[in-house]
């Protein structure tokens, strides 16, 4: 395995780019967050599989086209350290960043928009609401404010992204992206999918699910997102940030992968191998003492 830049980055979003759980939350709001969350964490362990709750959790909770908005609007308000920043590093050195979750398309497009990623490049699960739920007449036909108050009726049962190994078909229906791809995620769905990728990062941030971290030759155990950028951007990484407001965060990420923050497994070390080499040779800025 060799340190190589990769032109096209998929990340996970709950307990990933953001801190929560998207249909937890949901839950809560409901009254019925412990049978949400447990059920949730089966299916990110790998112990059940996704499609098998996916159902389950929405029929229990019905949620409304306000409270999915609202999930986009916590997705936001709860950012893991640095993900703004790794994203906006990641664009302005050329790269392709998408938002690939079995979370709703509603709530995955405003954190994508916060987060500047195009609306092309959001991968998530549709659902269908009953239009005529609360004062409907108020927004009937209206361009700009649909009914907040329509009621969950179903979900596009053909999305991929409903299954285990959806993210994997998903990201093979893509096509060959050319430039290589990356994939960073925390659950069973992202270690599922990393046969269609060139690299896969497990995250461990936020949550750390065994099976991710027993499986992925590159395991983040830090909250900050900054050692994606120096994987995703290879030997080449340090020249393309020099000089611009994300050469700090570069620099950190540098950091926190020396520091042993970053688990590198017997298929990837030689990735490890050459960022020290790189260090040494000052081909990578020391990182500021101020970042240790």
């Amino acid at each position: 395995m060799l340190w190589r830049s990769l032109k096209h980055v998929f990340f996970d979003c709950d307990s990933t780019l953001s801190r929560i759980e998207g249909i937890d939350e949901l839950g809560a709001m409901a009254g019925k967050g412990r049978e949400v969350r447990l059920l949730t964490q089966q299916a990110m362990e790998g112990k059940i599989p996704l499609d098998e709750v996916y159902h389950k959790r929405l029929e229990l909770l019905r949620p409304t086209r306000g409270q999915i908005e609202r999930i986009g609007t916590l997705y936001v308000q709860n950012l893991v350290e640095d993900a703004a920043g790794v994203v906006q590093a990641l664009q302005a050195a050329g790269c392709e960043v998408y938002v690939a979750s079995g979370g709703f398309l509603l709530a995955l497009q405003k954190l994508a928009a916060h987060l500047r990623i195009p609306m092309r490049n959001v991968l998530g699960v549709d659902v269908a609401f009953d239009e005529l739920q609360g004062d409907w007449y108020k927004y009937h036909r209206h361009q700009y404010r649909p009914n907040p108050e329509e009621r969950y009726l179903g979900l596009d049962g053909t999305s991929p992204m409903i299954r285990t190994n959806g993210k994997r078909i998903v990201i093979e229906r893509l096509g060959k992206l050319q430039g290589g791809t990356l994939l960073v995620g925390d659950g069973a769905s992202d270690l599922a999918a990393k046969e269609a990728v060139d690299l896969f990062v497990g995250y461990g941030g936020v949550v750390e699910r065994a099976i991710v971290a027993a499986e992925a030759e590159i395991y983040l155990r830090c909250e900050s997102l900054a050692p994606v950028l120096v994987l995703a951007l290879g030997p080449r990484g340090a020249e393309a940030v020099a000089g611009t407001p994300y050469e700090e965060l570069y620099r950190k990420g540098v950091s926190l992968i020396l520091e042993g923050q970053v688990q590198f497994k017997d298929a990837a070390r030689p990735i490890l191998r050459s960022i020290q080499r790189q260090l040494s040779s000052s081909a990578i800025p020391t990182p500021s003492s101020s970042l240790r």
